[in-house]
């Protein structure tokens, strides 16, 4: 082998490890320590947002531990107590702290909301993607049956189905589960039919790869967009509809701190006592707001003509 030969050689290596490590740059922007570092930087609703969001967590997982007072156990003495240095947000009608209430609601509301989008995620994106890649006359079926849902309005049908089983946190769970999958069921659908006509689809096919390794591997990993989108603005709503149907007495029942409980426990005593249904308000407003504007900024992010600016 000549010098000349040796050294074209070692030329094209080196070529191709610098193309290798601009390859590797570019996955590296798909990756999650790179969102976490551009997220943040592209809007400051979207700190906002996080920092709503990653306080309301905490609560949900510290809240109950770091709350001052017994939250469930009446204290007649200092019933309507106002704000204060012992009492921060004051006392309710059985004299149990506001604080110590709302901190450990978090725990209910945010939990109950996540499990109710997670039981509709995972049924809606199932039967969206069989319907959307089998297509024919499953398709049919599953979209008329998603239609029979979606032809009720959504909360009144949630209100039907929890007064049905009873009133209860868990039939709340139930009620909502129920309403929110066909949303997603369709999102996927729509997602899946435009795939997988795809070229790289279309590949995969040609080599034998099975319909279930193609839905599974190559379709479904590149719908997720939207559906993230969707599930992090639902998250917020799913909380105010559990409030919801707990203000009219088919959600959690009293004494539980859920924050539509203690609303709905608060309204006769607005005008004596302010603080009493302002605090649970105040933490359901800002818990709805931070994850809209999580989901306005996840939209932004996943947006390719935003990514490329």
């Amino acid at each position: 082998m000549t010098t000349q030969e040796t050294g074209t050689r070692k030329l094209t290596t080196a070529n191709r490890t610098d193309e290798y490590s601009k390859l590797d740059k570019v996955d590296d922007r798909s990756g999650i320590l790179y969102f976490l570092k551009r997220f943040p930087r592209e809007s400051p609703l979207n700190v906002v947002a996080l920092v709503i969001i990653i306080g309301f967590f905490f609560l949900t997982i510290f809240g109950p531990t770091l709350a001052p007072h017994d939250p469930i156990t009446p204290d007649t003495e200092n019933r309507f107590v106002g704000p204060s240095s012992q009492y921060w947000f004051g006392t309710d009608n059985l004299g149990r702290d506001v604080l110590s209430r709302v901190m450990t609601g978090a725990r209910i509301s945010l939990g109950v909301a996540t499990l109710i989008i997670s039981i509709a995620v995972v049924v809606g994106v199932s039967v969206g993607a069989i319907a959307g890649y089998i297509g024919g006359w499953v398709d049919e079926f599953i979209m008329r049956m998603t239609d029979i849902f979606l032809a009720f309005p959504w909360l009144i049908l949630a209100m039907a189905i929890a007064a049905a089983l009873g009133p209860s946190l868990q039939n709340t769970v139930i009620a909502l589960a129920v309403v929110y999958w066909p949303w997603y069921a369709r999102l996927v659908r729509g997602q899946v039919m435009a795939i997988k006509e795809r070229d790289f689809v279309e590949a995969a096919r040609s080599i034998g790869l099975r319909p279930s390794r193609i839905l599974l591997k190559h379709i479904l990993p590149n719908a997720w967009a939207p559906v993230i989108i969707q599930l992090t603005i639902d998250v917020g709503y799913a909380v105010l509809a559990t409030a919801a149907l707990s203000f009219i007495g088919l959600g959690a029942q009293p004494p539980s701190p859920e924050w539509g409980t203690m609303i709905s426990g608060a309204r006769t005593y607005f005008r004596e006592a302010w603080w009493f249904i302002t605090f649970p308000g105040i933490a359901l407003s800002l818990t709805v707001i931070g994850f809209n504007l999580l989901g306005d900024g996840l939209r932004d992010y996943f947006d390719p003509r935003t990514r490329s600016r």
